[in-house]
């Protein structure tokens, strides 16, 4: 995944190894993290991929490697950006809905829609799951996987509620409204 991250870092700007890993932590950085020791590997790999270029640019007595996007990078970057998300990894997910501004909007809307229906899907698949264990007579010592079960559900009601928020809003007011009051 870290792969299209920087692809996507890199559709707008030329940039070092450094200012990725900074781009990263003050965007995407609230659910993904990313190391120097991850991001120079995979900014090697798309050099040799051709789906990034990199000039050397002197300053001083260093040389700084910049690093941009080719066009063969936008198009896999785009193609990952499209492709359809398993509701397994909400920070693949994510690391693809925080790109959505490179989508045209219906379209951006159109696969939040998909994603939560399968949201909500699989929280009725949990909620059933949890139905039948609250009706067994040794429910107690079922206690903390049932806790679990719960986690879950709380965790989709949550990103449910997220994508909720999302559709309906168009401007920033509506899209913070929900967590105003809590730090911001």
């Amino acid at each position: 995944m870290l792969e299209y991250i920087i692809l996507g870092t890199l559709c707008s700007n030329t940039l070092t190894g450094y200012d990725i890993r900074k781009c990263i932590e003050g965007g995407i950085g609230m659910f993904y993290r990313a190391s120097y020791g991850s991001i120079y590997p995979i900014l090697g790999k798309l050099l040799e991929k051709g789906n990034a270029v990199c000039v050397d640019e002197p300053q001083g007595k260093r040389v700084k490697k910049k690093y941009s996007i080719t066009e063969g990078g936008k198009a896999e970057f785009m193609k990952w950006l499209n492709e359809e998300d398993s509701i397994n990894s909400i920070e693949s997910f994510m690391a693809k809905v925080f790109f959505f501004d490179k989508l045209p909007r219906d379209i951006a809307y159109k696969k939040i829609t998909v994603y939560e229906e399968k949201l909500q899907n699989y929280k009725m698949d949990l909620v059933i799951k949890k139905d039948k264990y609250e009706k067994l007579e040794n429910r107690d010592a079922f206690y903390f996987k049932l806790s679990t079960l719960y986690f879950g559900i709380c965790k989709l009601q949550s990103i449910l509620m997220w994508c909720d928020t999302v559709k309906l809003g168009n401007d920033l007011e509506t899209l913070i409204s929900p967590v105003k009051g809590e730090g911001m």
